[in-house]
């Protein structure tokens, strides 16, 4: 975006906060949880947290998702879970990429779990099918629950996602909407050339964030490694859309899962009374809908208009 956040920023729009990007957070994010003390930032928790799916167009709590011999396989399947891949370094358990989330546990326990709690959860938070999402990155999700489950208990930030983010942006050197021609690593400096600029400029460190496609055009020294990273990304197509309801009719769901078998249009939605009381004026509040990736490709194009008209039919 061309000011600070990006996909973890706030907006607002008659007295209503909306994070337009990232939703909530948890205490697995511990760099984050560190930022937030160190710049006395609330890192607060939710006023409630129940998670809850979609299971014949009725939503139920999630622990009720799947059959009684299906949470049996996947309790057995958790048992066998070893404590050997860090959540945020997944080159840990390179060993196990060898096949994609959904078969494995398709495979393992069964197409319901994987249809109803595996699809879910991947297309949920990160858009894309199970099917694209590695095995590796299932077993570092399920070993961190296995090990610390409280870590993934929900959390915000006091002020809105944008909190965070600005509070850095006032530590450091920050250039808004100035284009970048060129980045290149020298021996003990960055050398970063701005666009219509004729003088280079050098820093200790740069933070390259910005589409794959965008940053191989601007970034002159990449390593064999880099480079295979950047030709082999994948981006998912998403929105996100919230609407103003009847504060009463939402029950104290947190987060509600819409598996792709139930629904080929809407992937989830957030309650946002869970963030207290400033989400509720003149007895509304805002529900956050999440869209699957191809639904989201078929409106993407079309007015907001549309896309609000379609999305609250669905």
């Amino acid at each position: 975006e061309k000011f600070v956040g990006g996909r973890m920023s706030t907006r607002t729009k008659e007295d209503f906060p909306f994070d337009i990007g990232a939703d909530h957070l948890a205490n697995v994010y511990a760099e984050m949880k560190k930022y937030c003390n160190e710049f006395n930032i609330s890192w607060q928790k939710l006023n409630f947290f129940k998670y809850g799916i979609i299971r014949n167009n009725k939503i139920i709590p999630l622990t009720d998702g799947v059959s009684f011999f299906s949470k049996i396989l996947l309790s057995l399947q958790f048992l066998q879970c070893k404590k050997d891949i860090d959540f945020f370094n997944l080159s840990t358990g390179i060993k196990y990429n060898k096949e994609n989330a959904y078969d494995f546990m398709k495979r393992k326990v069964g197409k319901e779990i994987a249809d109803y709690y595996v699809d879910p959860f991947a297309s949920a938070y990160q858009f894309h099918s199970a099917k694209e999402i590695s095995l590796t990155g299932l077993l570092g999700i399920m070993q961190s629950i296995k090990y610390n489950k409280k870590d993934w208990d929900l959390y915000e930030t006091k002020g809105g996602m944008s909190a965070l983010p600005e509070a850095l942006a006032k530590k450091l050197q920050v250039k808004i909407n100035k284009p970048i021609q060129s980045i290149a690593v020298k021996k003990d400096c960055i050398e970063v050339m701005m666009v219509g600029k004729k003088k280079k400029e050098y820093f200790d460190k740069v933070i390259i964030a910005t589409t794959a496609n965008t940053a191989k055009k601007i970034y002159q020294t990449q390593t064999e490694a880099q480079q295979k990273i950047l030709d082999s990304t994948k981006y998912s197509s998403t929105i996100s859309i919230a609407f103003r309801v009847p504060a009463k009719k939402l029950r104290n769901y947190s987060v509600v899962w819409a598996p792709y078998i139930e629904s080929k249009a809407i992937s989830g939605f957030s309650n946002e009374k869970m963030k207290g009381k400033k989400m509720i004026h003149n007895e509304k509040s805002l529900l956050c809908v999440w869209l699957h990736e191809d639904f989201t490709k078929k409106i993407i194009n079309k007015s907001d208009k549309m896309i609000f008209s379609t999305v609250r039919k669905e």
